[in-house]
C-alpha cells in the first residue's frame, strides 16, 4: 500500500454561481456523447482575508465546439468558486509556496466537483449524461526539456482529446 501526502489546505466550500448548459442542435441523431471539441479553463487564485490563511479558488471551464470541429452534445460554461484555508494547527505555508499548490489542487479539486455536477445536468438532456475529460492543472514544462509521454497541458487551457 502506497502512503498519501496530505494536502495542508481544506476545503471549506464550493458553489457555482454560473452555469450555462445547451443542447447542441447540430448533435441531433449521434449514438452517445463524445469528447470532441474544445475544452478550455481558467484559474484565479486570490487571497480571502489578509491573515493569508484564508483562499478562493475561481475556475472557469468552456467545452464548445470549435468552427473546424464535428459537433458536441453540449456547449457548456461553468464558474465554479472554492474557499479554502489553511488549518491553523498546520504551520501556515507563505503565499509564494501556497499559490501553486491552490492553483493545482484547489483546481483540480473544482473541476472534479464540476465534472460531476454537469454530469447530473446533462442526464436529463437530451443527449444523456456528458462527462468532462480528464485535465492536468500541474504546470506545463517547457519543450527543451518536457517528457515524451508527459502528456501535460498549459495552466489556462486544454484540448480535449
Amino acid at each position: 500500500m502506497q502512503s498519501v501526502q496530505t494536502s495542508p489546505l481544506r476545503l471549506d466550500r464550493y458553489f457555482f454561481p454560473r452555469v450555462s448548459v445547451a443542447a447542441s442542435e447540430h448533435f441531433a441523431g449521434a449514438s452517445r456523447p463524445s469528447v470532441t471539441g474544445h475544452l478550455h479553463t481558467d484559474v484565479k487564485v486570490a487571497p480571502l482575508a489578509g491573515n493569508g490563511t484564508s483562499w478562493e479558488v475561481q475556475l472557469t471551464v468552456t467545452f464548445k465546439r470549435g468552427a473546424d470541429e464535428l459537433p458536441v452534445p453540449y456547449d457548456v460554461e461553468l464558474f465554479a468558486v472554492g474557499h479554502f484555508s489553511v488549518p491553523a494547527a498546520e504551520a501556515a505555508p507563505k503565499a509564494e509556496d501556497l499559490l501553486p499548490r491552490l492553483h493545482v489542487t484547489g483546481a483540480s479539486i473544482l473541476f472534479s466537483a464540476a465534472r460531476e455536477f454537469l454530469l447530473g445536468i446533462t442526464a436529463r438532456g437530451p443527449f444523456g449524461g456528458f462527462m468532462l475529460p480528464t485535465v492536468s492543472f500541474l504546470p506545463q514544462q517547457p519543450e527543451a526539456t518536457k517528457a515524451p509521454s508527459s502528456g501535460r497541458g498549459s495552466r489556462k487551457t486544454r484540448k480535449a482529446p
